[in-house]
């Protein structure tokens, strides 16, 4: 078995976005390149690169340093290159319409999202047929209307360590569904939510 695979963590580069919600996916992925021992690195598909081999598989793992609303430039340009088609993407992405510290695990979409980020890799890969992490990190709070304020604000400190675990499912979903499929997946993470 020769596959190669691409694991996708949505966030912003940059240090005032650091440890903020709209940054779920960079966390994840983190934790799975920290799983693996591999380092990330600057890469020619505008975003930074790590990569691991495991039974035969080689994945990479992406974050995309576009920006949230143009994630799709980078994914597209690296699929295009290493020639990796979208039944072996995995993409993960904070939600706000699920609780804070659940996980849902899909194999594509239904509907056109709401996610900046989401839309962007949909819309340059022109299809949403592809497995996707939802990092739930629950809606603003009632006072606080602006979602983009939300999602950019650093997380409180109590929530600090519901992300980092949070963070660490979503990076064993992205490794279940890559070796034992989607199903068990989705059994595993989505049935806490």
């Amino acid at each position: 078995m020769n596959e190669t695979f691409l694991v996708v963590g949505l966030g912003n580069p940059g240090n005032e976005y650091k440890m903020t919600p709209h940054n779920a996916g960079f966390m994840s992925v983190e934790k799975l390149a920290k799983k693996h021992h591999c380092r990330f690195r600057n890469c020619k598909f505008q975003g930074v690169l790590a990569k691991y081999e495991r039974e035969g598989v080689k994945v990479f793992i992406l974050k995309p340093h576009t920006y949230m609303n143009n994630s799709g430039v980078s994914v597209a340009a690296l699929m295009k290159y290493y020639r990796i088609p979208v039944s072996r993407l995995v993409v993960i992405y904070d939600d706000k319409d699920i609780e804070l510290g659940k996980l849902r695990i899909r194999d594509k979409g239904h509907s056109l999202p709401s996610h900046n980020g989401l839309k962007s890799v949909i819309e340059a890969l022109g299809t949403n047929q592809f497995a996707r992490v939802r990092f739930g990190i629950g809606a603003p709070p009632k006072e606080q209307v602006r979602l983009m304020d939300y999602v950019t604000s650093k997380i409180p400190f109590p929530e600090l360590e519901t992300y980092d675990a949070t963070a660490e499912e979503a990076a064993d979903a992205a490794d279940m569904i890559i070796f034992e499929g989607m199903e068990a997946a989705q059994q595993r993470f989505s049935s806490k939510s």
